[in-house]
């Protein structure tokens, strides 16, 4: 089993025998962010014959999504959300909240949460 940036280069971990272990773990790596690795698994048989498969690739992905805005917008009256920002309202039953311009080029955007406070 090996461990490397592309199924034909061998070069982050080198080939190590497992006998008939079916998982392994690789501790202290320094994997880089943005690359994708690849896991690739040999399997021999007593007889000498070996079949190879590798993974489709895992990216690893260290750093935290671009920051996008975050608005605030009064409810109109018939449940609609006003188009401007605001810094004030009137009601103090419910507001609305719109989030635009997160982005994360590695992994993507896995999903939002919101919240408020004073």
């Amino acid at each position: 089993r090996v461990l490397f940036r592309h199924p034909r280069r061998l070069d982050v971990v080198p080939k190590q025998t497992f006998s008939l272990f079916t998982q392994a773990t690789k501790s202290g790596l320094k994997l880089i962010s943005g690359v994708k690795y690849y896991a690739v698994v040999e399997c021999s048989s007593r007889s000498g014959m070996t079949t190879t498969v590798s993974s489709d690739g895992v990216t690893v992905d260290t750093s935290p999504p671009s920051t996008g805005l975050a608005l605030v917008f009064d409810l109109c009256t018939n449940g609609c959300a006003s188009r401007a920002d605001v810094n004030f309202t009137s009601s103090n039953t419910n507001f609305s909240v719109r989030w635009t311009g997160f982005s994360d080029s590695e992994s993507g955007i896995g999903s939002y949460y919101w919240n408020y406070g004073y």
